[in-house]
């Protein structure tokens, strides 16, 4: 099963890295990465850059909106199967091995998969308990997909429209989330 990782960022250059490193080790491979710069006015393309020469990756510059960046790197992803993750996380080394491990099945279209939030900053700690929930919340009927950790068919990513370009700072994911149920795409969960 042939995979595209797709990664939009801007201004990342302190978690780009950990981001990047965590993928290069991961027990599943992806086929390609694709990463869309937004803009960054930091050292993020350079850092990126230098991860190029380790992996099957594909660079882009192209401003816009976080919901731009997705729908552009995803219209040049050459795999049916993409997974997604924000610049900030870090995925275990199994991450898209189980994240993909549902598209086994051919009626599965979308997979959300678990994510643990992070951070340290005043700001991340207050955010925490509504960006996130807590592992042992986690249930498997109800938990919504983030682009922080989730997967979907491009095909799907067609039906639906896209990520809402409406949207212009945050949002994009849980509105893409929102039309996924409302259309009665059913949702895959795992931890």
């Amino acid at each position: 099963m042939k995979v595209s990782i797709v990664i939009t960022v801007l201004n990342e250059e302190e978690t780009v890295g950990r981001l990047l490193d965590s993928l290069l080790i991961q027990t599943k491979k992806a086929d390609e990465m694709i990463v869309v710069d937004g803009g960054s006015n930091d050292k993020t393309v350079e850092i990126i850059n230098g991860y190029q020469k380790k992996s099957v990756m594909r660079v882009f510059i192209e401003l816009g909106s976080i919901a731009h960046g997705r729908n552009f790197g995803i219209k040049r992803a050459k795999f049916p199967i993409i997974a997604q993750i924000d610049a900030g996380c870090v995925a275990k080394a199994d991450w898209l091995e189980k994240l993909i491990d549902p598209f086994q099945r051919r009626d599965v279209e979308v997979v959300a998969g678990f994510y643990v939030m992070t951070g340290d900053s005043a700001l991340q700690r207050a955010v925490k308990p509504f960006l996130g929930i807590p592992r042992e919340q986690f249930t498997p009927d109800t938990f919504l997909p983030s682009a922080r950790s989730m997967a979907f068919k491009k095909s799907t990513w067609k039906k639906i429209g896209g990520f809402s370009e409406k949207l212009e700072i945050t949002g994009e994911d849980t509105l893409f989330s929102y039309n996924i149920i409302k259309m009665g795409i059913k949702i895959v969960r795992v931890k």
